[in-house]
């Protein structure tokens, strides 16, 4: 199925949303006014599958079905329309939001740096900052003359 296939490509990249919800492993997501033909919505393993309805439509359903509004909302993804809508759905709702719109880089020029990007996700996850590669490097560098790891 599409949602195991989701699960099992973001286990190849090393991502396991499995433990967002610990309590929930699959859920069916119903959307108010859904045509019957449509399969519906379905969170699994963390991984919310919208089957071609709104993103921001299907996140706030999941909300709700779960009966949690969150603090903060990340949301990551390669299409720029994407995070804005999803950002003003939160913004309607009143949850900070952050947005990263990424997108693929057809010639690699470089090699990522696994020490950079750990610190780049712990600044963004603990203090709302995306590093540059530049910046994570001066951190990194600086920590290993200090002496720490």
């Amino acid at each position: 199925s599409y949602p195991d296939f989701r699960v099992r490509e973001c286990a190849q990249f090393g991502f396991d949303f499995s433990d967002s919800f610990p309590n929930i492993k699959t859920l069916d997501i119903p959307i108010p006014q859904q045509p019957l033909k449509k399969k519906l919505p379905l969170f699994k393993n963390g991984i919310i599958c919208t089957n071609g309805i709104s993103k921001e439509i299907v996140l706030l359903a999941f909300f709700k079905k779960i009966k949690w509004k969150p603090t903060k909302v990340i949301f990551v993804d390669d299409l720029k329309i994407y995070v804005e809508k999803i950002g003003d759905a939160m913004k309607k709702e009143n949850i900070d939001f952050l947005g990263l719109h990424y997108s693929k880089k057809e010639n690699h020029d470089k090699e990522v740096n696994e020490n950079v990007f750990d610190l780049q996700f712990k600044y963004l996850t603990e203090k709302d900052i995306w590093l540059s590669d530049e910046q994570a490097t001066k951190l990194l560098e600086s920590k290993q003359k200090e002496g720490n790891p």
